[in-house]
């Protein structure tokens, strides 16, 4: 007799943005870089890294690959706790994606 409040086939709720441009800085070796992620009110737009200086990604060369496969997977709508990257980078990947998330929450506040 009661109705189910959930909708049968409803897709899982999207997150919900505060539309802008939000930044989170990480520290590789010496040096500071910003990674700056552009949102809609529901769909990660764009993930760009700056400065990102020769010394940097001499140092890290898996940087740049890395933070594109990361930026495809999420402006493609994978949610940020099932981007997938190769092992051989796992330690860029979970410094970006942390960066990433901390700029969401902002976006998300």
């Amino acid at each position: 007799f009661l109705k189910d409040s959930a909708t049968p086939g409803k897709q899982p709720t999207e997150p919900t943005y505060t539309p802008g441009v939000y930044t989170s800085s990480i520290l590789l070796g010496d040096r500071p870089v910003n990674l700056s992620i552009t949102v809609d009110s529901h769909h990660i737009n764009s993930i760009t890294v700056s400065p990102l200086e020769e010394s940097v990604t001499a140092m890290y060369p898996l940087l740049e690959s890395c933070l594109e496969n990361i930026t495809v997977q999420l402006t493609s709508g994978v949610p940020i706790d099932q981007v997938v990257y190769d092992k051989s980078s796992q330690y860029t990947a979970s410094l970006l994606l942390e960066a990433i998330d901390n700029a969401l929450k902002k976006a998300s506040d």
